[in-house]
């Protein structure tokens, strides 16, 4: 019935956030997610956002694992210090991957930030 379906649906949502949440604890802490914490946090992500998921896939073939990973994380709105420590690199790092993602996918010259707008618009 349709109550049912929607508890369902909040039940998944709650779970399903529950990955992000433990990401932002994992930043917050200083800890490196496991591979299949990144699967996970992947596969939210891509159920959460089918445009985005379409455009990552498209794209996830000729994208290093940390660009693919940084893009997952911009989508879900991480801030950049918390993207270094996942990602065990320097703010710098992620910034500069971010400008270069945006020239080379988006065809667009500009700051990190531009990258995260047009990540956010998929």
């Amino acid at each position: 019935n349709f109550q049912e379906k929607d508890c369902i649906r909040a039940w998944c949502s709650t779970l399903a956030d529950g990955i992000v949440i433990s990401f932002h604890r994992l930043a917050a802490e200083g800890c490196k997610p496991t591979a299949a914490n990144w699967d996970d946090l992947k596969v939210y992500t891509y159920s959460t956002y089918p445009n985005f998921a379409a455009w990552h896939i498209r794209h996830f073939a000729d994208i290093a694992k940390k660009e693919a990973q940084i893009c997952l994380l911009v989508k879900l709105g991480f801030i950049p210090s918390e993207m270094a420590i996942l990602l065990v690199t320097s703010r710098q790092n992620i910034a500069n991957i971010r400008k270069c993602l945006l020239k080379r996918y988006f065809e667009k010259d500009g700051i990190p930030a531009d990258f995260d707008r047009e990540i956010q618009t998929l």
